[in-house]
């Protein structure tokens, strides 16, 4: 999930095999991409604005990368909620998170999401905060 059209389409680019949606796609494209990325048998990878934030129910994501700054809890859940779908044969998922840090604001809103996923009982396995000088 990404925030921004020209994040989805630089990761587009960089990703092989990769499909972009964002809000000007058509319905008929997201339901082909969506199709698309349930009837793969190799890893298929969709690239998300937050038009998929809500409303969309694909069961078969197994990992989710949110490149996202959210810092509200019901954003936050809306988030995990793509993935966190459980079906005959998944019960797990894996999320990926950034911890943003140098910018207070970005910083804190990390710390924020951090605080949602233990709140929601999910186990938290690596948090760093990092520092650099410039």
């Amino acid at each position: 999930l990404v925030e921004r059209v020209e994040h989805g389409e630089i990761l587009q680019e960089m990703i092989p095999g990769s499909r972009f949606v964002a809000g000007d796609e058509s319905v008929e494209g997201r339901a082909e991409a969506i199709e698309l990325f349930k009837n793969s048998e190799e890893n298929e990878v969709i690239i998300a604005t937050k038009i998929f934030a809500t409303g969309v129910n694909v069961r078969e994501i197994t990992a989710l990368i949110i490149a996202r700054c959210l810092k509200g809890e019901i954003p936050t859940l809306q988030a995990l909620g793509r993935a966190l779908r459980v079906t005959d044969t998944k019960t797990t998922a894996q999320i990926f998170d950034f911890v943003d840090y140098g910018v207070k604001y970005l910083s804190a809103h990390s710390k924020n999401r951090k605080e949602h996923y233990e709140n929601q009982g999910h186990n938290v396995i690596k948090w760093e905060e990092q520092t650099y000088e410039i």
